[in-house]
């Protein structure tokens, strides 16, 4: 479980453009600890830390871990859809350009 979870914080933590260094900063960690948590080189994470990546991420729901975040894409599509309901708010009309350009773009792939 934890190397599951290393790969989703670095997913993340990379998707989103954070330094390894102010993500850690952020989270009141090491950046060599975080580091060893992103690579599955450590086995232990303490609850705070946990509560911290769970805020964040959207890690667990009802007590347990989301089996949907086994699956990198259905991580990413929960932070997408997060950006742009945060985008929708101040700038609606851009917010629905991307959504219509990534409707359109599958579409696109769909029927090649």
């Amino acid at each position: 479980m934890l190397n599951q979870l290393g790969k989703i914080i670095r997913a993340s933590r990379t998707q989103k453009g954070i330094s390894i260094n102010d993500y850690a900063a952020k989270l009141g960690v090491s950046a060599g600890y975080l580091s060893n948590l992103e690579t599955g080189k450590t086995d232990t994470v303490n609850l705070s830390l946990l509560e911290k990546l769970n805020e964040d991420l959207f890690l667990f729901q009802n007590g347990t871990i989301d089996e949907n975040l086994e699956d990198h894409f259905h991580h990413r599509l929960k932070i997408v859809n997060e950006l742009l309901n945060n985008l929708k708010k101040t700038n609606p009309e851009e917010a629905e350009y991307l959504l219509s350009f990534v409707e359109k773009g599958i579409e696109l792939f769909i029927k090649r």
